[in-house]
Formats: structure tokens, sequence, C-alpha cells
């Protein structure tokens, strides 16, 4: 993953498992804008459960964690947001428990600008290239830890659709929606 805030490349691994992240390469670090969202989010999960709150679904910047029903008495409902329209969804979710618990979205469509010849450029960086990644407009991931989801999103993003529906339908308890550059939408296997 290429982290924009500190200009290097990092060179991490996802411990599926325990949910863990180990820094591959000595002497790297982390610059927290790739996965402070869902850290924030699995914090704010430890309080609740420290005051036995049961009902609940929180939103930091697209990254969403829940539990239990919504004030209606039914599963919570959240929108995956378009890549292509400010207001418009790609989908509707029902969100179930207790298999996932946490959802994390990374695009190339709310932090970009177009240069002079009109082509867009995100803050999602190709490692190999330095540019912005292409081939893919957004990347959710719906999974039962927030910090995990929020950084896989951002790591299935670079690795693009195939290879990235490839990852996730490797690991245990990990769902993906990709939306690619052209408007289509894949879906992982789980």
């Amino acid at each position: 993953v290429y982290e924009t805030e500190r200009m290097s490349t990092l060179f991490y691994s996802l411990n599926s498992q325990n949910h863990s992240i180990k820094i591959l390469r000595t002497g790297e670090h982390f610059a927290l804008g790739s996965f402070s969202k869902g850290k924030a989010l699995d914090l704010a999960i430890d309080i609740f459960n420290h005051f036995n709150v049961a009902n609940y679904l929180l939103e930091v910047g697209g990254d969403i964690v829940y539990a239990g029903i919504n004030p209606k008495g039914v599963a919570w409902t959240v929108g995956v947001q378009d890549p292509n329209a400010q207001e418009g969804m790609t989908g509707v979710l029902q969100l179930k428990i207790p298999t996932f618990n946490s959802m994390a979205t990374s695009g190339g469509y709310q932090k970009y600008f177009v240069d002079a010849a009109g082509k867009k450029h995100h803050h999602i960086l190709n490692p190999k290239t330095g540019k912005s990644v292409r081939g893919v407009q957004s990347v959710t991931i719906i999974a039962n830890n927030s910090t995990y989801a929020d950084a896989l999103s951002t790591s299935v993003f670079v690795l693009g659709v195939k290879r990235g529906l490839e990852l996730v339908n490797s690991l245990k308890d990990v769902s993906a929606i990709i939306v690619d550059d052209k408007g289509k939408m894949f879906y992982s296997n789980d």
C-alpha cells in the first residue's frame, strides 16, 4: 500500500486469524491514514461492549461498525455509494449479525483532482508506479474487525479486481464488493 502522507512505500502483511498487521521491512512505519478510521471504530466497539450497549451503528468517513438491530427492530440497512454519482447508491446491504460487524470502503471518487489533460488522479497510489491505481473505482470490505476491513479495502483496491477477489476469497469471514472503472460490480464468494 502506498502511503501518500509520507510518500514512502510500506510493505505489510495482514493476518486474517488474529486480525493483525505486520510490517515486513525494518525501518518502515505507518502513516495512520490507511486504517485509522477502522481503528477508531474498533476502539468505539470496545467502549460500547464495556457498557453493554447492544444496538448501534457508527460511521466514520464511510467506514461502519454495527451490532444488534435498528430502532425499528430489524437488521441495520446501509447503502454502498455509487462512485459515479454523489447521491446515488450501487446497492443496499442488510447487515447481519454475528458473522460480520464492520464495513469499510476505499475509493478514488472523493479525494481526487483532474489535470490539464482531463485525466483524473486520486489518492490511492500504485506502489510500483507512484501513480493513481487504475481499473477500480471502489472496494467495500465486510468483515468482523473494522481495522482489518479498512486496511484490506485499500489493499484490494491496489490489487485490482481479479487479484483482489482471489485474496478475499482465500480469507475466512470476509466479503467484498468491487466496482471497476467501467462501473461493473464484482462480488466475492462469501
